[in-house]
């Protein structure tokens, strides 16, 4: 009726038509029209397609394990991994879930957020002196040990009562050792300026395993307090005052 009505001019509507009215016909005829160009029943969803969880999973970890990043650095790491996400998705997901797009650049980082934004690829050392019963005198002798951050597992090397660069050198190719070495997977070493830190080779054969090793300032001990408090519950709980450990003299 539409169809064959849009053919008739308006006033002859008005004329002929009893049941309806010409407004009535001629918004069935516009009805008509856009049901010929009505594509919704193609469509599997309305509105543009949602990001994959993943890469929202993986916004939210870049953000968390990198506070001073915002969403271009963000889009650009992601991108490189292979993913398709423009920057302003990525803006959108770090405001969804509470995070500053646009951290400001000019504050530097704390200690406390790069220990925590690396906290699964850091590891810790230091030394710490024993009484050990050897023959039948006391003999102090240094033990060379380094922390996983992450787990709290201790990783002892082989004590010596004077240890130099070759001891140093040795310790360093034992923790780095491709199948089972303790500092595997990870990629920063912390430790205090002893000097046998800057011995020629340690820090050459944790470079080439790819770990770096991170200095700390001067009289700062709290820097490394995880070695440190670790130190100090040796000493309390298992070395105890006028204790030794016995061992046989090499």
């Amino acid at each position: 009726m539409a169809a064959k009505a849009k053919r008739l001019s308006r006033k002859m509507l008005e004329q002929c038509t009893e049941l309806f009215t010409s407004d009535t016909i001629m918004r069935w005829f516009r009805e008509l029209i856009a049901q010929k160009y009505d594509g919704s029943q193609n469509r599997t969803s309305p509105g543009r397609p949602q990001i994959d969880q993943e890469i929202v999973n993986l916004v939210i970890r870049f953000k968390e394990e990198n506070p001073r990043w915002g969403y271009q650095k963000i889009t650009d790491q992601i991108v490189y991994l292979g993913y398709k996400i423009s920057k302003s998705s990525v803006k959108n997901i770090l405001v969804e879930n509470g995070y500053d797009p646009e951290p400001d650049l000019t504050v530097r980082s704390t200690w406390h957020e790069f220990i925590k934004s690396h906290w699964d690829v850091l590891a810790a050392c230091d030394f710490f002196t024993i009484e050990l019963l050897v023959g039948r005198k006391l003999v102090r002798c240094t033990v060379f040990f380094v922390i996983e951050l992450a787990t709290r597992k201790v990783f002892f090397a082989p004590v010596k009562p004077q240890p130099d660069g070759a001891y140093m050198k040795q310790v360093a190719k034992i923790l780095t050792d491709l199948e089972d070495g303790f500092l595997h997977g990870k990629r920063y070493l912390i430790h205090d300026r002893d000097p046998l830190y800057t011995t020629k080779g340690f820090h050459e054969i944790l470079r080439g395993s790819g770990i770096e090793a991170v200095k700390l300032p001067a009289r700062s001990p709290g820097l490394n307090c995880y070695a440190e408090r670790f130190v100090k519950s040796v000493k309390i709980r298992v070395f105890r005052p006028f204790d030794s450990v016995v061992c046989e003299a090499a």
